[in-house]
């Protein structure tokens, strides 16, 4: 009980961050007007927003409570317009001028599009949504496109760090980035225990449960440390410069 309870503290901490990131970029979008903070605040309250109404329907479906098939279906449709924002975020902020991450981004949208269309025409017949192949191949979706920001987060965190060496980057960047990789990391392998498990079609045992809980509470924090970080942060931060680049050497 302790296990589980950890688990859902940890899972819903990385729902409520995702959904209070994506308000205050979206707030900071109304007075900047710049695109990555609308698309990026879009993408986080979709993906916070949807997936809590994806386990507040298999909660009630588990329970056999009304409404439990609306929600589920409703918030597919909604993380799935965010892991396809996600990802043509991915293209806009660090590929503007390549063409494959546009094509890359049409074919995650367009799976995504196909999983939830055969979800909604499906006959589930009494079963949970969450049952449907069609449901692991969107969920399948949303891991590549938590991978794509992981990894373009920490390539180019790697990439500032080099510069940094030379007083070329500021660290808090620095910083900035390699915790929204981290926290895209993190949440990627929290989407692949569900994945598996609903594959497996079997409940988490104590060890996911430990591992849901600890990897919902690590991308919370470094979800929340990259886009707003604390005045503590970002002073530790400063600090981190290497002797090059802090002074001239002896």
């Amino acid at each position: 009980m302790a296990l589980e309870s950890f688990a859902r503290a940890g899972m819903g901490l990385m729902l409520v961050v995702s959904c209070s990131v994506g308000v205050r970029l979206l707030r900071l979008a109304a007075r900047s007007h710049q695109l990555p903070e609308l698309v990026m605040g879009l993408a986080s309250l979709s993906i916070g927003g949807g997936a809590f109404a994806v386990v507040l329907g298999s909660a009630r479906a588990a329970a056999g409570a009304s409404a439990a098939e609306p929600l589920v279906l409703g918030g597919c449709v909604v993380t799935s317009l965010g892991a396809g924002l996600l990802c043509a975020g991915m293209w806009r902020i660090f590929r503007p001028d390549r063409p494959w991450p546009g094509a890359a981004t049409a074919l995650v949208g367009l799976v995504l599009a196909a999983t939830c269309t055969i979800l909604f025409l499906a006959d589930h017949a009494g079963a949970p949504p969450t049952d449907h192949p069609a449901y692991r191949a969107g969920l399948a979706m949303r891991i590549v496109a938590f991978l794509w920001v992981a990894i373009e987060s920490l390539g180019y965190a790697a990439r500032l760090r080099r510069r940094m060496r030379l007083g070329l980057a500021e660290p808090l960047m620095v910083h900035r980035f390699a915790c929204w990789g981290v926290s895209s990391c993190t949440a990627a392998l929290g989407y692949g225990i569900f994945l598996a498990m609903a594959m497996a079609g079997s409940a988490p045992g104590a060890g996911d449960q430990l591992l849901l809980g600890a990897l919902g509470t690590v991308t919370a924090a470094s979800m929340w440390t990259a886009f707003f970080p604390p005045a503590f942060y970002r002073r530790w931060a400063e600090r981190d410069a290497t002797p090059s680049a802090a002074a001239p050497s002896q």
